[in-house]
This record gives structure tokens, C-alpha cells and sequence, in this order.
């Protein structure tokens, strides 16, 4: 069987030869904010993956970060085309890549590279990127500030200052990561994965995910609970209610969002690998498989 090297995109069905130049794609995003820029497989006639696709950068993104995520993706093949029946899934195994934007900036950023298909072949990308700033939404003339609802139960506020920190935010891009990381371990020790199984093992973790994250946020809550008066949580509201504190608890968020990252590299670049020299040196267990 001839392999057949497909990129799809939401604009139609390209093919592309490893000579071939990429066309910019150009999307917009909110600073902070996430977008999908590209999917992309590789299938068999019978809608099964090839093998693993994976991203190389040639021009890295300066205000955000590429990411590349195994996951199911939509395709439209012709009628004409073998893989015609693909389409009619609702997903088929492929590659999403995503461009998460730099809190706090706003303007331009880029990316290229390319895409290794499994056959060796490239398919190129060149992604230009515009961040805006994100607005929130105005409150409605008949809101009250927080402060000044003398019926908010401590819970309620406690509910508030987790939101304006933006901690539901934190959980859920540190899930996402974590399902990242754990799809493509899974991948790539199977790599002849169904359509099915690649949803099944999807729907799995993030339903695992979204369960810790629910007990998480209940201790954190209760943590909450335990630290704070009420009054303490009423005058910390009141100060993250004015601009100045509205400025503290963004880059309380931005500073957290780094740390999650650079912990994230510090563990797999660093701790990771002198984890497994130090198992590897020790008599009982340098027989072990890492």
C-alpha cells in the first residue's frame, strides 16, 4: 500500500511534498488564551493511524508556546479518495497543534516548521499569530461589588477569590497537560491504536482528570476555610477589587503559569533523568526497564 501523507485543516484538504512552501495561516487570540492552528494525520484506507507524527520548529514563537497534542481529529476527504470513508467519523487518530499565547502580551508572533509523517515525509506550517488583549466583560450597572453583598456566606467568597486568582484556570491547563503527557506515553507503546480506542483513552483521562480536579479544588477550598476570617477574606476581596490589585492578581496568575511550566522542564529535562542515573547506578535496581 502506497503511504499517503494527508494535512487537514479547517479550510479544506491539502497534500503537500516535503518541497513544498507552506502557505501562512493566520489566526487571532487573546493574550493568555489558546487557539487551535492545525490538525494533522496520516491513515491508512482502512482510517487507521500510520505512525506518529511529530513537530519540528524551525522559527520558535517568541510571546507564546507551540504545543502538539495526540489527539482525534475531524478530516473531509474527496469522494474520489481511498480514505473517503474517514470522513464519515466523527474523529480519526491525528496530531492537534496549538498556539498558547504569553499572558499580558499583545501584537504579533510566528511560527514555523514542519510536521514529520511516519513515511519520513515533512509537511510544512507557517502560522502567523495576532494577540489581542483580553477584555473582560463589564459588569451590569445593577451589580454590586462583592463587599457590599452583606448576604455572601464565607464559602461564596472564598468562591470569588479563587476565581479573580483564576485557580479553575490553573487546574484545567495543568489537566491538559497532564493528558498530553499521558496520551502520547500511551501512544507511543501502541502504536496501531483504533479510532475507538484513541476516543476511549481520551474520554478516560480527562474524566480522571476532571474527578482530581473536583477533590483538588474542595481542599483547596478547605484550606481556604481554615486560613482565613471572614473579615481577612472581605479586606483581601476588597483590595483585588481595585486596580492595583487587579494588576497583583494577574501576575500572581502569570508567575503561577510559568512555574507550572518550568516545572514541568525541570522535571523531564533535569530531575527525570538524574532520577534514572541514580537507579541506574544502584546494584538493585539497574536491572529495572526506565
Amino acid at each position: 500500500m502506497k503511504v499517503v501523507d494527508w494535512l487537514v485543516m479547517s479550510a479544506g484538504l491539502f497534500l503537500f511534498h516535503s518541497s513544498a512552501a507552506a502557505q501562512p495561516t493566520t489566526k487571532t487570540v487573546a493574550s493568555g488564551q489558546t487557539v487551535l492552528v492545525g490538525s494533522y494525520t496520516s491513515l491508512t484506507t482502512e482510517c487507521k493511524a500510520l505512525g506518529e507524527l511529530f513537530v519540528h520548529l524551525d522559527v520558535v514563537p517568541e510571546h507564546g508556546k507551540l504545543l502538539s497534542i495526540p489527539d482525534a481529529v475531524r478530516v473531509h476527504f474527496p469522494k474520489n479518495n481511498p480514505r473517503y470513508s474517514c470522513s464519515e467519523n466523527n474523529d480519526v487518530p491525528g496530531l492537534r497543534v496549538i498556539y498558547s499565547a504569553e499572558p499580558g502580551y499583545v501584537g504579533s508572533d510566528r511560527a514555523e516548521g514542519y510536521v514529520v509523517t511516519p513515511s519520513g515525509g515533512k509537511i510544512p506550517f507557517r502560522f502567523e499569530l495576532l494577540i489581542v488583549k483580553a477584555i473582560q466583560n463589564s459588569k451590569h450597572e445593577n451589580e454590586r461589588p462583592v463587599l457590599q453583598s452583606s448576604d455572601l456566606s464565607k464559602t461564596e467568597k472564598i468562591e470569588r477569590l479563587h476565581a479573580i486568582l483564576r485557580y479553575p484556570d490553573r487546574m484545567a491547563q495543568q489537566a491538559e497537560a497532564a493528558r498530553t503527557l499521558l496520551v502520547t506515553s500511551i501512544r507511543s507503546k501502541n502504536r496501531n491504536m483504533t479510532v475507538d480506542e484513541l476516543r476511549t483513552l481520551n474520554g478516560v483521562i480527562r474524566e480522571a482528570l476532571e474527578a482530581s480536579n473536583k477533590i483538588l479544588a474542595a481542599d483547596i477550598r478547605a484550606i481556604a476555610e481554615r486560613s482565613y476570617t471572614d473579615s481577612e477574606l472581605e479586606s483581601l476581596l476588597a483590595f483585588l477589587s481595585t486596580p492595583e490589585g487587579a494588576t497583583i492578581a494577574n501576575k500572581m496568575y502569570e508567575q503561577s503559569v510559568e512555574l507550572a511550566s518550568q516545572s514541568r522542564t525541570f522535571g523531564a529535562t533535569i530531575l527525570a533523568p538524574e532520577i534514572k542515573r541514580r537507579l541506574r547506578d544502584n546494584e538493585v535496581t539497574r536491572q529495572l526497564k526506565f
